[in-house]
C-alpha cells in the first residue's frame, strides 16, 4: 500500500495529533514462543470518540476531518495500519465508557463480507488497559498479526521487531520534531515508544554554527489567486 512500519505508525500519530492528544505513547510487544502474537500499540489521552465516531473513524473514506487537521480522506489509519498488519483493533473512552471496533483480514478473506467485528474492553491486552483505565479520554490503535514478523521463526521474529521498533522511534523523532518540541506554535506533545522519551531531531540542523538561515523566500502560486508559499531554506 506504499507504507513502511514506520511511515504507518506515523499515520495513526496524526490521528492521534489531530484529536487533541498532549500524550502519545508507543509499545511494541514480541514473544519468542509465538510470533503470531506479537503487537504494536499506539496509545494517546486525545478527545475520544464515540461509538458512532468511532465507526465513521473505521469507515474505509469516513473522515471526522476538519480545518488545520493533519488527515483528509478519510483512509490514513486504516489503510497505514493494514498495510502492517493483518488484524487492526481500535477502542476509544469517551464519557466513561471504552468501546471497540476491529477489522481482521482473515475473517474478511473466510468470509468474503467487510463486517467489522464489536469488540469488549476485556478483549485488550493489558498495556491497553492499563492506558485506558489511567485517561479521562483516549484512544488506542493495535495492530495484531504483524505482516513483518507472523511467517518468521520465534527468535527472527523478535529481532525484526525490536529492528522495526528502533527505526520507527528515530522516524518519528524526525518527523514530529516541531510537535516535540513545540516551537513555531505547534502543540508540544509528550511521545514514548517503549517506555523511553522522544527526543526532537531537526532535519534542518538550525542549532548547528555553520547553519545559514538564507531568509523567508516567497513565490506566487497563479492557480490559486492572490495566494503565495513561504519557503525557509538553511544551507
Amino acid at each position: 500500500m506504499g507504507y513502511d512500519f514506520s511511515q504507518a505508525i506515523a499515520d495513526v500519530v496524526d490521528n492521534s495529533i489531530d484529536a487533541g492528544s498532549s500524550r502519545i505513547d508507543i509499545a511494541s510487544f514480541s514473544d519468542e514462543g509465538s510470533p503470531d502474537s506479537a503487537f504494536l500499540l499506539v496509545m494517546d489521552n486525545g478527545a475520544g470518540m464515540t461509538p458512532d465516531r468511532l465507526h465513521t473513524a473505521m469507515t474505509l473514506g469516513g473522515t471526522n476531518s476538519g480545518v488545520g487537521t493533519l488527515g483528509k480522506f478519510g483512509m490514513g489509519m486504516k489503510t497505514a495500519s493494514l498495510s502492517q498488519c493483518d488484524r487492526l483493533v481500535v477502542c476509544s473512552k469517551y464519557s466513561g465508557g471504552i468501546h471497540g471496533l476491529a477489522w481482521d483480514m482473515d475473517a474478511l478473506e473466510k468470509t468474503n463480507r467487510w463486517d467489522m467485528e464489536v469488540l469488549d474492553a476485556d478483549a485488550l491486552p493489558i498495556p491497553a488497559m492499563e492506558f485506558l483505565t489511567s485517561v479521562r479520554t483516549g484512544t488506542i490503535v493495535l495492530w495484531r498479526k504483524i505482516k513483518s514478523v507472523r511467517e518468521l521463526s520465534d527468535k527472527n521474529a523478535v529481532q525484526v521487531l525490536d529492528k522495526e521498533a528502533l527505526h520507527a522511534r528515530r522516524y518519528l523523532e524526525m518527523i514530529f520534531h516541531r510537535y516535540l518540541s513545540g516551537e513555531q506554535g505547534a502543540k508540544k506533545i509528550a511521545m514514548t515508544f517503549n517506555g523511553k522519551k522522544l527526543a526532537p531531531w531537526d532535519p534542518f540542523c538550525r542549532d548547528q554554527k555553520n547553519t545559514r538561515n538564507l531568509g523567508d523566500v516567497a513565490f506566487r502560486v497563479p492557480e490559486a489567486g492572490k495566494s503565495s508559499v513561504v519557503v525557509k531554506p538553511f544551507l
